[in-house]
C-alpha cells in the first residue's frame, strides 16, 4: 500500500490559508512515529457577507438618485431672502429715522427760545358805584330812582309837580346855583299826563317851545328814549336857561321829562349813575 499524500488545504474563494506551525523538534526525532497530516480546517470569513440585491432591483449611487433641485425649493430659497431683505431693510430706516429725530431735537433745543413767565393779573372785581346809595319811590308818577347819600332831594308833594336832586339843598334859597355854574348841577324829574298822545315828536311840537341844539336816542328803564340839549322856558319857573340836557319818554298814558342842567357840569358822570337805576314801577 502506497503511502498516502499529503492532502493539500483547500481554499474558499474570499478566504486566506493560515500556515500551519512546525511539529516540535521532540517529535520529529521519536523513531518510528509518522506525524499525521492535520489539515487546517481553520477559514477566515469577513465579518459580513454584502447581500445580493435582489431579482429585478438595482442598486443605485447616490450620485445617480440626486436629481437636479425642485422649483418649490428654489421658490421658498428666494421668499427667505426677501423677508431677510425686507428686516434689514426696516431696521436701516428705524435707525435712520431715529438718529434724525436725535438731530432734530438737539437743535429744537438749542433754538428754542427761554419761555417769559408773565404773570396773569387778577380780575378786578366790578362793584356797583350805586349800590349804597339812597333810594327814592315816586308813587305819584310810577317810578324809582337812586342818588348819593351825600344829595338832597325835593320830592313831589302831588302829581305833576316834579322832583328836584342836586348836590346842594334847593330848599335854601340862597344855595341855588345859577343855571350856567358848572360847579353843581340840579336835576328835575316830572311826570306829564299824556292821555291821547301819538308820539313823542307831535307831543314836543305842542308842549316844547325850546330851541333844540343836538338830538340822539336812548334806552331808558326798558323804553326808548329822546335825549335832546336844549333851552327851555318853564324849567322850576327859572326863566330862560341857556342850555339843558332833556330826556324824553312815554310810558303808560305819560310823557317822562328828565332833565339837568348845566349839560358840561363837573356832575355830569354821576348824573349818567343816577339815570342808570330809573325803573318804572310793576
Amino acid at each position: 500500500m502506497d503511502p498516502q499524500k499529503p492532502q493539500e488545504p483547500t481554499t474558499l474563494p474570499g478566504t486566506q490559508q493560515t500556515p500551519t506551525a512546525p511539529m516540535s523538534s521532540q517529535t520529529e526525532t521519536q523513531p518510528g512515529f509518522q506525524q499525521p497530516i492535520v489539515e487546517n480546517t481553520t477559514q477566515s470569513f469577513p465579518e459580513s457577507v454584502p447581500e445580493p440585491p435582489a431579482e429585478g432591483k438595482t442598486s443605485l449611487s447616490s450620485s445617480e438618485t440626486s436629481g437636479p433641485p425642485n422649483k418649490s425649493n428654489w421658490l421658498l430659497i428666494f421668499v427667505v431672502i426677501l423677508f431677510v431683505l425686507a428686516l434689514v431693510g426696516m431696521a436701516y430706516f428705524t435707525l435712520q429715522n431715529l438718529q434724525l429725530r436725535k438731530k432734530v431735537l438737539r437743535l429744537e433745543s438749542r433754538t428754542a427760545p427761554t419761555p417769559i413767565l408773565t404773570e396773569i393779573p387778577t380780575p378786578t372785581p366790578i362793584t356797583d358805584p350805586t349800590a349804597n346809595w339812597a333810594s327814592y319811590i315816586n308813587n305819584f308818577e310810577d317810578y324809582s330812582i337812586k342818588y348819593p347819600e351825600t344829595w338832597f332831594i325835593n320830592p313831589a308833594s302831588a302829581e305833576g309837580n316834579g322832583t328836584d336832586l342836586s348836590d346842594v339843598d334847593l330848599k335854601i334859597p340862597q344855595n341855588l346855583p345859577k343855571p350856567d355854574n358848572t360847579d353843581h348841577i340840579r336835576v328835575n324829574i316830572i311826570a306829564f299826563n299824556a292821555p291821547n298822545v301819538i308820539s313823542l315828536e307831535e307831543w314836543l311840537k305842542v308842549n316844547d317851545k325850546g330851541k333844540v341844539y343836538s338830538e340822539s336816542s336812548v334806552n331808558l328803564g326798558g323804553t326808548n328814549a329822546l335825549v335832546r340839549e336844549e333851552s327851555n322856558s318853564d324849567f322850576l319857573q327859572l326863566g330862560e336857561i341857556s342850555k339843558a340836557q332833556a330826556i324824553y319818554l312815554i310810558h303808560q298814558n305819560k310823557v317822562y321829562r328828565i332833565m339837568t342842567f348845566p349839560p358840561d357840569s363837573k356832575h355830569k358822570s354821576v348824573f349818567d349813575q343816577i339815570l342808570s337805576t330809573f325803573k318804572f314801577l310793576e
